[in-house]
């Protein structure tokens, strides 16, 4: 019976292969060059003009002409024992590159040569010169030579040691409750002795979660307390105040918290707890420890343009350096100041202020969600999609999707609004106008094309025919996604399988790739059709920040799955064939 169950697998796999090979050369896939082009498990991104690649668990590196410049004869490794480090991406930094041989990590140049021999339990990159690494558990900093420029001693499994800024790295002496930290120099003298706390109480690591809008337990990076324009923030008897170099304490060690935010402006936020109210009070001090604006806000941000947003009693306002309000205590929200208006919310209402208070433009325009309220606080992305009329399975929906800068904020004078009753994104002018009748509907015509849902599938209309009231399709192809036209073509989904195609509906990449990435929810933005061969250039069909970049690898390249293995689409959409040694 088992031998039975494995014959009709074994069949079924093959039949399943033999669809695929028919439905690839329907499309015009050459069999020969996908099997010489997709030949890894996995894929990383290009540094330096070399890329990481994985095949049967090893890892080497190809160029950007598909050269298999050093083999696959390195060895994965994981760093869970060393909680705080950041896992390793197999990037080049500075010539040389991580790489683990024999359970041992050390780094090899780009002819594939070890320079630091691989004695190490694990290896960061380097950095002006230096790199962390961790021998016995132990953390340490090593030159481009391998010499130990500060010895692995310090911190245990936890990140022991930062890298250096301003010329001082931040060392942990590890002991029980998190040890202490002080500061090394560059010859590894220890210049600060470690008599700061390392670790946070649990209110002031809530604090931080609730301030920085982290959704899971926070654990504070030695990078917290590296020096930045001559100070750095420590913790000491479970007080935080500011040192130099000297280890002079500049703002006394009184405060429940500070380094939350950078000097901006000469001022830096600072929390204090007041223990007769019960609560925290927030203020700004100088460089100098002088408190020019005395805490007494539940909730801060910092200086800008000599104006700060401050809580208080629950509600937002805006004050400036003189501690003077300029725009009242009455709004739920309020934005950053763009192009001197900021997004503020008042009885579920949006609408916009000036720096003298003034409400230019009335609460009047509708949140689409609770989620504006994040977006407007941190100015964050937002994608938004009308859904199908559920009435009118006929109707032809526009996909809405404003720009996520330049929703409830000023851009070139503009800002996008939702109105609700209209099911409409408004553009507007900073007296409120309307901007012609221009609305999203009309922003999202690509190349003449609108892309819309119609019974649950994406298809183009042209998009003079919508704005005239009518309903003419380009071409009679439907996808279950597909994203806006962007120079003349558009990525497109059918299945789990994406391509390109062109304003006719050609096929200009066949639908036959994978997005290999672990969120599968990423809908697009895998391919780089720009005609540049950039490392900063986004270089695919939707070129705002928004759309996941996590495919795009540099120098023009796309990172796609084809047949279960990895592989690279070039900037005209062409498999990379790979040329191993």
């Amino acid at each position: 019976m088992n031998k039975l169950i494995e014959m009709k697998r074994s069949c079924m796999c093959v039949l399943a292969l033999a669809v695929f090979a028919l439905l690839a050369s329907a499309q015009g896939i050459d069999e020969t060059v996908m099997q010489q082009a997709f030949i890894y498990d996995d894929i990383y991104d290009f540094s330096e003009e070399l890329c990481a690649v994985k095949k049967d668990g090893k890892v080497g590196f190809i160029d950007t002409e598909g050269r298999e410049v050093i083999p696959c004869i390195y060895e994965m490794g994981g760093l869970s024992e060393f909680m705080n480090a950041r896992k390793a991406n197999y990037e080049f930094s500075e010539g040389l590159v991580a790489a683990r041989l024999g359970g041992k990590w050390g780094f090899i140049d780009r002819e594939g040569n070890m320079v630091v021999p691989a004695i190490y339990d694990y290896a960061l990159p380097f950095y002006d010169g230096y790199a962390r690494v961790v021998r016995n558990t132990k953390w340490g900093i090593i030159n481009r030579q391998g010499e130990e420029v500060i010895p692995c001693q310090y911190g245990s499994r936890g990140s022991g040691v930062s890298e250096f800024y301003e010329g001082l790295a931040v060392v942990n002496e590890f002991k029980t409750g998190g040890g202490k930290i002080g500061f090394a120099d560059t010859a590894g003298q220890i210049v600060i002795p470690c008599i700061y706390d390392r670790l946070f109480s649990i209110s002031q690591n809530a604090f931080l979660i609730q301030r920085w809008n982290v959704e899971t337990t926070f654990s504070v990076d030695l990078d917290y307390f590296t020096f930045k324009d001559g100070l750095a923030a420590v913790r000491l008897d479970k007080k935080m105040g500011y040192i130099d170099k000297t280890g002079k304490e500049v703002i006394p060690c009184k405060y429940f918290m500070v380094g939350f935010s950078d000097f901006s402006e000469g001022l830096t936020e600072v929390a204090y707890s007041d223990k007769k109210m019960g609560k925290l009070l927030l203020g700004y001090v100088d460089r100098e420890g002088n408190e020019v604006i005395p805490p007494q806000y539940e909730d801060s941000r910092p200086f800008s343009n000599g104006l700060a947003r401050v809580m208080l009693k629950k509600k937002w306002g805006v004050i400036n350096k003189q501690g003077e309000v300029v725009v009242p205590f009455i709004y739920d929200v309020i934005s950053e100041f763009s192009e001197h208006l900021a997004a503020v919310i008042k009885d579920n209402k949006i609408g916009f202020v000036n720096e003298k208070g003034e409400e230019v433009i009335p609460p009047q325009y509708n949140k689409i969600n609770e989620e504006d309220i994040k977006i407007i606080d941190y100015t964050r992305e937002i994608s938004c999609a009308i859904k199908d009329d559920p009435k009118s399975k006929q109707a032809y929906t526009p996909i809405a999707k404003p720009e996520w800068y330049n929703l409830y904020r000023f851009v070139d004078g503009t800002a996008w609004v939702y109105l609700s009753r209209d099911k409409e994104f408004l553009l507007i002018d900073k007296s409120g106008q309307r901007v012609s009748n221009e609305t999203v509907i009309a922003n999202e015509i690509h190349d003449g094309l609108l892309l819309c849902l119609h019974n649950k599938k994406y298809k183009f209309l042209v998009g003079e025919s919508y704005l005239s009231g009518e309903t003419v399709e380009a071409f009679p192809a439907a996808y279950d996604d597909a994203k806006p036209f962007h120079n003349g073509l558009a990525e497109v989904r059918q299945g789990d399988k994406w391509g390109v195609i062109d304003t006719l509906g050609n096929v200009v990449v066949p639908v036959v790739y994978k997005i290999p990435s672990p969120n599968r929810s990423l809908g697009g933005g895998i391919f780089n059709f720009d005609k540049t061969l950039s490392d900063i250039t986004y270089g695919a069909l939707d070129t705002h920040v928004h759309i996941s970049t996590y495919n795009r690898v540099g120098f023009g390249f796309s990172r796609v799955e084809y047949n279960k293995k990895k592989g690279f689409l070039d900037k005209d959409g062409k498999p990379l064939i790979i040329k191993q040694k």
